[in-house]
């Protein structure tokens, strides 16, 4: 199926959005996003995966597809939240979502720990937020928390990939002093 779509076979293609567009629009219902963004996350996804399908290089690695298709979907959500313009607090389990890997059954509950440490978390993120420049924190969103390159970045973004990763390293230390001095306040 993904040789076929990737080479342009219709029938192929039609196959793998039949197969996969239920998966990413829940993925996209359980980031909180109502039906009308969830459907334009699924259509963005889609198009997307149809550009780059032949770059696609399939591992050895079980659900490598899946987790390709997680990669993009994580993305775009994100990109629908970025949008909206507002402060944005994900619950706990949603914002673990946008970091790492899809939702699964198998997993286990994120503790109440865990809990209060990402809702900490987000609370800093988005105190020390305005202290940036859109690009610098565009920069430092997309590398630390997308996990993308910063190359890739550089290029979207307009910079150079090293001013990138001085900008992903600014918003961490400024986000390591803040937790330091919260530290502080609690000793």
């Amino acid at each position: 199926m993904l040789a076929g779509a990737s080479v342009g076979a219709e029938r192929a293609w039609w196959r793998l959005v039949r197969n996969y567009s239920s998966m990413i629009f829940n993925w996209a219902k359980y980031a909180q996003l109502q039906d009308a963004d969830a459907a334009d996350v699924l259509q963005e996804v889609l198009f997307s995966v149809h550009r780059k399908l032949g770059n696609f290089r399939h591992t050895t690695k079980t659900r490598a597809f899946r987790a390709w298709l997680w990669t993009i979907t994580r993305r775009k959500i994100i990109d629908v939240y970025r949008a909206k313009g507002t402060v944005v607090t994900l619950p706990p389990e949603v914002w673990g979502l946008l970091q790492g890997n899809p939702p699964d059954d198998d997993e286990p509950a994120t503790s109440p720990q865990q809990a209060a440490a990402r809702t900490e978390l987000d609370r800093q993120l988005e105190k020390i937020r305005a202290e940036f420049a859109p690009h610098i924190w565009q920069a430092f969103w997309r590398t630390a928390v997308d996990g993308e390159t910063a190359p890739v970045v550089a290029s979207e973004l307009r910079m150079t990939a090293n001013a990138v990763r001085v900008a992903k390293h600014r918003v961490l230390s400024r986000l390591r002093a803040v937790q330091r001095s919260k530290g502080d306040e609690s000793a």
